[in-house]
C-alpha cells in the first residue's frame, strides 16, 4: 500500500498547519505557515517523481498577445499598462510552460483565453462591468445581446475558441465553451463568498449542532472548486496541438475527471502559501476544513481534536497523488500497452 502523506507529513514540524481558521492566525503565524507549506511542496513534488524543464521563450507568442491585449483588454482594464503586462506575461508563461507541442495558433488561442479569464478572476476589469458577469452564463442561454465591453471580449473569445477548437470534433468545442460560461457566475458567486460564507459554512465550530444531526454537506468546497477552476479549456488545448491536428476524443474522455481534479486541486496546492498570507478564507482547503469541522470530522492526528488544515492538506495531496498516477498510466503505460499488443 502506498505511503499516505499523513504519514509522510508526520513530523512535528508540520504541527503548525494543525489550524482551522487563518483569519485567527498572526503576520508572523502565516509566514510561519507559508514556510512550511514550501516544504510541505517539496515533499510532494518528489513522491510524483517530478522534474522541472525550462520552457522554451515563445518571443512570437508574447508579441503577438500583447498586440491583442492593448487592442481589446486595455479599452476595458481598471489598471495601468504596467499591471497589463505582468497579465500578459503570466499568460504567456503559463502557456509556453504547459502546451510545449503546440503550434502557435494554439497557444495564441489559449493565452488569449487566459488573459480573458484571469482579468475576471483578479478583478482588472472596471467595476461597472464586473456587474454584468453574474449573469452572463443566464444571459446567454436567453440569446441576449452582450451589454458592455467585457461581456463583447469575452463572448468574442469564447465564439473563436470554440470554433478553432471545434471544428474537426465539436465535442472539443463544447467542453471547453462550458467551462467559460460557467466561469463568469461561478467567480460572481466565489466573490460573494469573501464578505459572507453561506449558513451552513458560518458558524465557527460544530457547538450550533450541526455535527449531532449531519446538516452540512461536505462536498460544496471541491464543487465551487471545479467550477472556478475552469479547467475545460485548458484540457481541451491539450490535445489539439494545431488546427489540423487533434487526439481522439474518445482517447481522452476517461480521463476528464483526473484531470479536471488534478488541474484544480494542484492549483489550490500551490496557491495556499499565497492565500494563507492574505488571510483568505474562501478557497478550496478553507472551505473544505470548516465543512469538515461543521460535521464533527475528528482530525487524523490522533489528537481529540477536530479537523484541520493540515488534515485537508494531506487528504488533497492523496487525491492528487492518485491522479496523477492513474493519469501516467492512462497516457504512458496505456501507450506502451498497446504498442507492446500491436506487436504480439
Amino acid at each position: 500500500m502506498d505511503l499516505t502523506f499523513e504519514k509522510l507529513l508526520s513530523d512535528p514540524r508540520y504541527n503548525q498547519l494543525m489550524f482551522y481558521d487563518v483569519t485567527a492566525l498572526s503576520p508572523d503565524q502565516k509566514l510561519a505557515v507559508a514556510e512550511c507549506m514550501s516544504e510541505v511542496l517539496s515533499v510532494f513534488l518528489s513522491k510524483v517523481g517530478y522534474q522541472y524543464v525550462s520552457p522554451s521563450p515563445d518571443d512570437r507568442l508574447r508579441d503577438d498577445l500583447l498586440q491583442w491585449g492593448q487592442k481589446h483588454v486595455a479599452p476595458i482594464s481598471a489598471c495601468g499598462e504596467e499591471a497589463l503586462r505582468e497579465l500578459f506575461g503570466l499568460s504567456t508563461s503559463i502557456t509556453e510552460h504547459c502546451y510545449p507541442l503546440a503550434e502557435h495558433e494554439s497557444r495564441l488561442m489559449i493565452a488569449t483565453a487566459s488573459v480573458a479569464m484571469i482579468s475576471l478572476d483578479d478583478q482588472i476589469i472596471k467595476p461597472e462591468s464586473r456587474k454584468h458577469y453574474n449573469r452572463f452564463y443566464y444571459d446567454m442561454f436567453l440569446g441576449s445581446a452582450d451589454t458592455d465591453g467585457w461581456s463583447k471580449l469575452y463572448s468574442t473569445v469564447i465564439r473563436d475558441f470554440v470554433h478553432y477548437f471545434g471544428a474537426k470534433d465539436p465535442r472539443f468545442g463544447s467542453l471547453a465553451g462550458s467551462g467559460f460560461a460557467s466561469f463568469a457566475e461561478a467567480t460572481y458567486t466565489e466573490e460573494q463568498l469573501r464578505s459572507q460564507l453561506p449558513p451552513h459554512l458560518s458558524h465557527a465550530s460544530p457547538a450550533c449542532g450541526l455535527a449531532k444531526n449531519n446538516l452540512c454537506p461536505t462536498n460544496f468546497a471541491y464543487y465551487n472548486r471545479a467550477i472556478t477552476g475552469v479547467t475545460t479549456p485548458y484540457i481541451v488545448t491539450m490535445f489539439k496541438p494545431c488546427r489540423d491536428t487533434e487526439v481522439p476524443f474518445e482517447y481522452w474522455i476517461t480521463s476528464v475527471a483526473n484531470l479536471i481534479a488534478w488541474i484544480c486541486l494542484i492549483n489550490d496546492i500551490f496557491s495556499f502559501s499565497k492565500e494563507v498570507v492574505a488571510g483568505e478564507n474562501f478557497n478550496y482547503i478553507s472551505l473544505q476544513t470548516l465543512s469538515k469541522r461543521q460535521v464533527g470530522v475528528p482530525s487524523s492526528s490522533g489528537a481529540d481534536s477536530l479537523w484541520t488544515f493540515k488534515d485537508t492538506i494531506c487528504e488533497t495531496l492523496d487525491i492528487l497523488y492518485k491522479c496523477t498516477q492513474e493519469l501516467d498510466g492512462a497516457f504512458i503505460e496505456f501507450s506502451k500497452y498497446v504498442e507492446k499488443s500491436r506487436r504480439v
